[in-house]
């Protein structure tokens, strides 16, 4: 398993995700992966850099209809983060703007 950043499982956690396949490739058990995105900055540095590289596959074999795909849904990202707070609940542009700390 690839992971686009740093964030990925611990090795205690790889092994239980290895040890709940069973040999036809069947879950077991559900892998508790819940302290992998404990925070919203978390999630949104993870789909940002899964989409950076998207983009930079895209680029690379010249799909052009992907390419506008994906930087519309980088956009899409960061304004579903941005606009409630700013448009809606009129909070200041300055505290959504800088992405929260990514754990």
């Amino acid at each position: 398993v690839n992971f686009p950043t740093n964030l990925h499982p611990s090795p205690e956690e790889m092994k239980q995700l290895q040890n709940s396949i069973d040999y036809y490739g069947h879950p077991v058990a559900e892998p508790d992966f819940s302290r992998i995105f404990s925070t919203k900055g978390d999630l949104l540095q993870e789909c940002i850099s899964t989409f950076s590289k998207a983009y930079e596959y895209f680029s690379a074999t010249g799909d052009d209809i992907r390419i506008a795909r994906t930087v519309a849904r980088v956009a899409e990202t960061f304004l579903d983060h941005i606009f409630p707070a700013v448009a809606l609940l009129h909070l200041p542009v300055e505290e959504f703007i800088k992405m929260p700390i990514f754990n």
